[in-house]
């Protein structure tokens, strides 16, 4: 019989979509699930919904719960799991009927305790409509990658900043076992980074992990929450921590490579690019004056300066910022920042010389070619864009096998 995988949804005030998440968990392949919705106090019709739900699929477990935040829910779904595996979703997203099938399928045959796989982040207007599409992948890797504890660790850094999937709690299946014995639970005290803490606390007692280049998460968000209009406060202090927690766990498990290094400082430098964005979102009521202070703290931070200096690829539209951190410009950078929010965070070539304008173009058109067409060599050629720019994914394309050209 196959193993019982406990499916663990927070739910907080998710009524107009919390249907097509139940849904999309309880139209599986795979049946043997339980699924468990935690109601974190929501005050709109979710528990209703939820209880709706449960008298007619008796694999449905609603907890009830005050309102606590979500890493409280889903360590609340830690302690009343009984499958052999856990897994997450939000109560806004979807995900793909296939998803704990395959998931299931390569943890069991391949005998690791992680598997990991694809993603797209789609954002959505007012109306429920596509704006924009974002995939996440392994393929760089390949289509069904094993790695071993050793392996993994050799280039853990590389898949972080190329791929963008080990931060996320829900698109990986975990052991239920693992989490137990070592009681590895959500931060509470966290409101950012709560998921790549956890995932890096597990990461320490896996033997391998398994990732499927299949994109069979949906996470759906409104442009009227995208990261270019939510201020959050303590923005940098806690990626810097979490980077800082990331460098630890490789030091305490492998001997870091150069390569392994750079990859490393390159993400560390699009933190400190997001971080500085941060001040300038939307919803960001700082005065100039405040901008600038902690614009400060951010480039003169010591471990931000070296990743910065040693990183080979910068945003195309941000390259300036090491020139303007040599001499911690702060005026200057806050001047280019200002221009680049007024022209709605568009194109920087304007204010500070640089040319990212032929990147999105490129992503642009692929998008369109996308929503026409599912075509895979466009899908490569866009992430690669996306990952690496233009000129870099040229070389690739015309790259012989055996590093002729």
């Amino acid at each position: 019989m196959d193993k019982k995988v406990s499916l663990i949804v927070p739910v907080y005030n998710a009524e107009p979509y919390l249907g097509y998440a139940i849904t999309s968990i309880l139209r599986q392949t795979y049946e043997n699930i339980e699924l468990i919705l935690v109601n974190d106090g929501s005050t709109d019709q979710s528990l209703k919904i939820c209880n709706n739900y449960a008298r007619t699929d008796s694999r449905i477990r609603v907890i009830d719960m005050p309102n606590s935040g979500v890493s409280a829910a889903r360590n609340r779904g830690i302690e009343e799991a009984t499958g052999e595996y856990i897994q997450f979703a939000d109560a806004d997203d979807v995900i793909h009927s296939n998803m704990i099938k395959r998931m299931t399928g390569v943890m069991d045959a391949y005998e690791k305790d992680l598997a990991v796989c694809g993603f797209e982040m789609i954002t959505l207007d007012a109306a429920y409509r596509i704006i924009n599409r974002t995939l996440c992948t392994s393929d760089m890797l390949g289509s069904e990658c094993v790695l071993t504890r050793e392996m993994f660790y050799q280039h853990i850094a590389f898949i972080l900043w190329k791929s963008s999937l080990l931060e996320c709690s829900w698109n990986k299946l975990f052991r239920r076992r693992i989490v137990e014995d070592n009681h590895i639970r959500f931060p509470e005290e966290l409101s950012l980074g709560e998921d790549f803490c956890f995932n890096m606390n597990y990461f320490q007692h896996i033997n391998g992990v398994v990732f499927v280049a299949d994109k069979y998460y949906y996470y759906l968000q409104s442009n009227q929450n995208s990261l270019t209009r939510h201020y959050r406060e303590h923005f940098f202090e806690i990626q810097l921590f979490l980077v800082q927690r990331f460098e630890q766990l490789l030091r305490n498990n492998t001997l870091i490579s150069m390569e392994e290094e750079k990859w490393l400082c390159e993400y560390m430098a699009e933190k400190t690019i997001q971080s500085v964005r941060n001040l300038f979102c939307e919803e960001c009521q700082l005065t100039p004056l405040e901008k600038k202070v902690k614009i400060a703290k951010i480039v003169n931070h010591e471990f931000v300066r070296k990743a910065v200096y040693r990183a080979e690829y910068l945003q195309p539209d941000f390259v300036w910022i090491r020139e303007k951190m040599k001499f911690s410009d702060v005026a200057g950078i806050y001047a280019c920042m200002e221009g680049f929010s007024d022209k709605g965070n568009g194109d920087a070539t304007d204010f500070c010389g640089n040319a990212g304008w032929m990147n999105r173009c490129m992503v642009i058109m692929c998008n369109f070619i996308l929503k026409l067409h599912s075509f895979q060599k466009v899908e490569k050629v866009r992430n690669s864009i996306q990952h690496r720019g233009i000129k870099a994914t040229i070389q690739i394309i015309f790259r012989k096998p055996g590093g002729e050209r």
